[in-house]
């Protein structure tokens, strides 16, 4: 899992419910007033659930999850503080996605969004696994192809390192992937791509960037 900042830290404690009130209540005033905040609260609590949904939680902070996760309270006040970010753009992007996975249900740039969707909005976590694994499993058979590896070798948590394969088979596997999903992988990311957990997370980054361009 990468380093969070201080703000991410936050934020996660907020989610897991290990802030005193006068923190938690400084988080809700902050939501309604600043929009570049709510965003990346929106961010952090995305990638707390990938955390869960890929099964990377520490056991405290998986308890301490379904705990706060089944609080109706909580979901409640999150939908509260949220919902001046529901507009008309939720119905047109839920509609696009719908379109889109109608005409090629692999579609990974279709895919994504609906996680998002399904993450963010339905706060259903069931589907929105569903869907991630969906394209996991096209991710994992590019590797496996490329690499000349068993598919199931590629789980998370493991290293890239432990796959095999030269620096001309990682460079010809890293333009596949973007070839099949439509994305450029910066020059910067080729370097922090150490195990399969950060190369789903890097994939699922370029293809919000592009929806959201």
């Amino acid at each position: 899992m990468a380093a969070l900042n201080e703000e991410e830290i936050q934020m996660r404690r907020y989610f897991l419910g290990d802030l005193d009130d006068r923190d938690r209540e400084a988080i809700a005033e902050q939501l309604l007033t600043d929009q570049g905040f709510a965003a990346r609260f929106i961010d952090a609590e995305t990638a707390l659930i990938d955390d869960y949904v890929f099964e990377i939680l520490s056991e405290s902070e998986l308890e301490k999850f379904r705990e706060q996760q089944a609080r109706e309270d909580v979901a409640i006040l999150r939908v509260e503080q949220l919902y001046p970010l529901r507009d008309e753009h939720l119905a047109a992007a839920r509609d696009a996605v719908g379109r889109a996975l109608a005409l090629e249900p692999d579609l990974p740039d279709a895919l994504f969004p609906r996680a998002t969707i399904e993450t963010n909005f339905d706060y259903n976590w069931k589907a929105a696994a569903e869907t991630l694994r969906r394209t996991e499993e096209q991710l994992r058979q590019i590797l496996a192809d490329n690499l000349k590896i068993d598919k199931s070798l590629i789980q998370f948590g493991s290293k890239l390192e432990d796959w095999g394969g030269d620096s001309l088979q990682f460079l010809e596997t890293i333009f596949e992937i973007e070839t099949h999903f439509g994305i450029s992988f910066p020059d910067t990311q080729n370097e922090k791509v150490a195990d399969f957990d950060g190369l789903v997370r890097i994939i699922k980054g370029e293809i919000a960037k592009k929806s959201n361009a």
